[in-house]
């Protein structure tokens, strides 16, 4: 059976979705509140023992708004609540503020919400999250 990926093995080493990719780096602390919550703010200094990134873009759609807000479920489940960083990467019209926030939710999704000054039909965001890795 043939997939998407079929053929690029030679460009991406084999890596497909779901498959664990070695990153160059050492996440050293997580400062919070607590270890599995990554959200909660606080001042304890936690030593991460496996935690994973993820990374993606979101389309938001409908009648001309000011705000609003969408769902979003992660391609694979935290164990706890990790920190998600959203940015507005396009509008339609174009070129026009729009702001975002992903406040805490779960390990599984997230909401994002969103407001401008001026009407918009579109809004496309690009988010990224960290947090501890679930056992699966």
């Amino acid at each position: 059976m043939s997939d998407a990926f079929d053929g690029f093995d030679e460009f991406i080493g084999g890596l497909k979705p779901g498959r664990k990719a070695t990153l160059g780096g050492t996440l050293r602390y997580h400062l919070g509140a607590d270890p599995n919550d990554w959200s909660y703010p606080g001042n304890v200094k936690y030593v991460p023992h496996d935690y994973m990134i993820l990374v993606g873009s979101s389309k938001w759609t409908g009648t001309a708004a000011t705000s609003g807000s969408m769902s979003v479920n992660f391609p694979a489940v935290f164990s706890g609540e990790p920190i998600v960083i959203c940015t507005v990467a396009s509008t339609t019209p174009l070129f026009q503020d729009c702001r975002c926030q992903a406040p805490p939710s779960s390990g599984a999704a997230f909401e994002i919400y969103w407001f401008a000054a001026a009407n918009k039909t579109q809004v496309i965001f690009h988010w990224l999250a960290i947090g501890p890795i679930a056992t699966q």
